[in-house]
């Protein structure tokens, strides 16, 4: 049974122009000596290169029309001047017409159907005409300015809502960004704040330790000319009850060994005082008990 003949064909749309081997075989690395390129399956395929090639099929039949349609549709988006728009939609209605008229007779039926709802999905998409509108225009060409104006004002409208929008997100943004800046400074202002008021609380510790050092200072201070003072009253007391109690002045051995008491020898003091008020011993008895007592 013989096999169908196959036919390899690359449907390109790409912007880059296309520069791979048109044949498979040419990918290879150089035959080995001996063969020829003849002994090996070739590989080689169509080319349609729809954006740079030029097709040599004719212009008037289904596959030149969509190479047109995919051309024009690199202006995106549709112009709206007048002859150029009349030409942009006449290079899909033509499709429409053609598959649907008597030359549509030797595709099947999927694929008439197929390739008359891209080019109506097409006229659809990306100029903006309605299904009635284009079922229209396929009836009558005479209102293809009607629609035109039609388009003209609404992309206008789309435009200005467009406009509106991205003002709307542009203030959204700047208000988000001033919420966020306040947020920050509000932030760095307490931040501040609180280190301000740490630094205060340090010093006010400080100030409140160096008060309370300068009191205790003082008071010491005052403890001290207090006890000092004391102290004087009471070594003068003992002399003249030394007096009283011997009838005579100090000798200079007692006034020095009373005299070099210290505030830290009160005590012993006292019980000097007390001797003298009170015991009956003699003057070198005072002396040694004296003696003992600051020793």
């Amino acid at each position: 049974m013989k096999k169908p003949d196959i036919l390899s064909v690359v449907y390109y749309t790409g912007f880059k122009r296309w520069t791979a081997p048109l044949d498979v075989v040419d990918t290879f690395e150089p035959l080995i000596e001996g063969f020829e390129p003849a002994d090996l399956v070739s590989g080689r395929y169509f080319l349609l290169d729809v954006k740079h090639g030029e097709y040599q099929g004719g212009t008037e039949n289904l596959c030149s029309m969509i190479i047109r349609a995919e051309r024009a549709m690199q202006a995106v988006p549709v112009p709206l001047a007048k002859n150029k728009f009349a030409e942009y939609v006449d290079t899909f209605s033509d499709i429409i017409k053609y598959v649907n008229g008597a030359n549509g007779a030797q595709f099947s039926e999927p694929i008439r159907n197929a390739i008359d709802s891209w080019a109506r999905l097409y006229l659809h998409e990306t100029v903006g005409m309605t299904y009635d509108e284009i079922e229209r225009l396929l009836m009558d060409k005479s209102y293809i300015d009607q629609i035109r104006e039609r388009i003209q004002a609404q992309r206008k409208k789309d435009e200005k809502r467009a406009v509106k929008r991205a003002l709307a997100v542009a203030d959204a943004e700047a208000e988000k960004e001033k919420q966020r800046a306040l947020a920050e400074a509000g932030a760095e202002a307490e931040a501040e704040k609180q280190r301000a008021l740490a630094e205060a609380a340090e010093k006010n510790q400080r100030a409140l330790a160096e008060a309370e050092e300068n009191k205790q200072r003082a008071v010491a201070e005052v403890k001290k000319e207090k006890d000092l003072a004391l102290l004087r009253m009471l070594k003068d007391s003992i002399f003249s009850l030394y007096q009283c109690r011997f009838f005579h002045s100090v000798p200079e051995e007692v006034q020095k060994t009373v005299d070099n008491a210290q505030p830290k020898d009160m005590p012993a003091l006292h019980a000097i005082s007390d001797y003298l008020s009170g015991h009956k011993g003699d003057e070198k008895e005072f002396m040694r008990f004296a003696k003992t007592s600051l020793a």
